[in-house]
């Protein structure tokens, strides 16, 4: 504990989350909420009350659309360096990566964050844009109409 004021709030599932949850909580107290599985607009206001999204994995993620989703929703995302993510976050413009199981790095992002020594607002705004210019629903559907075209053709 370094000072820093923050809340953890937890979302999602899988074959640990009892025992992440009692740990974390545990350890946090009342600065750790586990909300499991959210959807809709549940899952959107946590979003928007959110200010930085982690995603930090051992796995592959391909590219996740929880991460997509944060980046619309202005959060500073922290997620590990796998797959797609590298092209779409890019490190310290738009959120950050790290290294898969690299804690000290992870950390040391987070801490960077907390402290202020890094623009939010910059981040937050970038995180919105990338997602504007690279995935508007838009720019999907043109893409998908010219796919279905060629292919009949």
């Amino acid at each position: 504990d370094e000072g820093f004021e923050f809340r953890f709030n937890c979302f999602g599932a899988g074959e640990i989350k009892d025992f992440f949850a009692a740990e974390m909580t545990a350890i946090l107290g009342e600065k750790f909420y586990f909300g499991g599985v959210v959807s809709g607009a549940e899952k959107e206001k946590a979003l928007n009350e959110a200010d930085i999204f982690l995603l930090p994995s051992r796995y592959g993620e391909g590219l996740p659309m929880a991460m997509l989703e944060a980046m619309a929703a202005r959060c500073v995302v922290v997620v590990s360096e796998m797959a797609s993510i590298g092209a779409v976050v890019k490190d310290g413009v738009n959120g950050f990566t790290v290294e898969p199981q690299n804690v000290p790095q992870l950390v040391g992002k987070l801490k960077s964050l907390l402290s202020g020594e890094k623009d939010w607002e910059s981040l937050r705004e970038n995180a919105r844009t990338t997602i504007q210019q690279n995935f508007a629903l838009s720019d999907y559907i043109k893409k998908l109409e010219k796919f279905y075209t060629e292919i009949k053709s």
